[in-house]
């Protein structure tokens, strides 16, 4: 019998915002999709959790308590062995290109002013 047919919901479910936390639930035929997640952990709250990263062999199986660093940007993807529960904690978004330039001026701009005072 389907997810779906026994009125679980299927599908992917929606992973916490950049700097946030909190706890998904997971069954059989839904799943968590992380994209650009370096530095994201998954703990296992509840259940079996089946953690795996595109391009990689090394799957991840975690019980409850047991966590998993998201170690760079390569798509992960967590699904449950019937129902069960993620923590995931996203960290903060890293400041990339222009923003990261536009900081770094930033501070040497103050830089100059406070020495020129």
């Amino acid at each position: 019998m389907s997810a779906r047919a026994a009125g679980m919901p299927s599908g992917h479910a929606a992973p916490p915002p950049p700097g946030g936390s909190g706890c998904v639930a997971l069954d059989h035929g839904r799943f968590l999709r992380l994209r650009g997640a370096a530095g994201t952990t998954v703990t296992g709250v509840t259940g079996l959790l089946w953690v795996t990263r595109d391009g990689s062999w090394d799957d991840v199986l975690l019980l409850p308590d047991q966590r998993f660093r998201v170690p760079d940007d390569v798509p992960v993807l967590v699904s449950a062995f019937g129902p069960s529960v993620a923590q995931v904690v996203v960290p903060p978004r890293r400041a990339t290109g222009w923003r990261r330039l536009a900081g770094l001026l930033r501070g040497r701009a103050r830089q100059a002013l406070a020495a020129a005072t």
